[in-house]
């Protein structure tokens, strides 16, 4: 189960979020639904661990107990239209930036799965369409 409590973030001057509080029981789907910069990617960002509230901002729970990306952060993973990375990253790269947010992360499924999909991990991602750098 999740559940967000009273949650608000700025991001610089900008207040993205007030005051959210919703509750995400196991084995529903749920849809986030808004106007561009309504702040529905900075909420998954904050799930996820990639942005941490700020004290006195609200709490993120999952089964339970508070969102720690040393304990818990296994559990939830953020992936976002398009992925982050550096120029000259290839998808080997994007696979060990993911591997340190997500140790468990299986590298020989990972690289089977981009051989069977025809992908190759040594292009720099800037050469691979959208659709490819997501299936990545």
């Amino acid at each position: 189960m999740l559940e967000v409590k009273n949650l608000s973030h700025r991001l610089g001057k900008k207040q993205v979020l007030e005051d959210v509080s919703f509750t995400l029981r196991d084995g529903s789907i749920t849809g986030l639904v808004g106007v561009n910069g309504a702040g529905k990617s900075t909420l998954l960002r904050l799930i996820a661990g990639v942005y941490i509230p700020k004290k006195g901002k609200g709490e993120i729970l999952f089964d339970g107990k508070k969102r720690d990306l040393g304990t818990n952060g296994k559990e939830l993973f953020f992936l976002p239209d398009d992925p982050y990375y550096t120029m000259n990253s290839t998808g080997r790269d994007l696979m060990k930036l993911y591997k340190i947010f997500y140790p468990s992360l299986d590298e020989a499924f990972f690289t089977e799965g981009m051989k069977v999909s025809g992908i190759d991990l040594k292009a720099p991602l800037r050469s691979c369409s959208k659709g490819m750098r997501r299936r990545m």
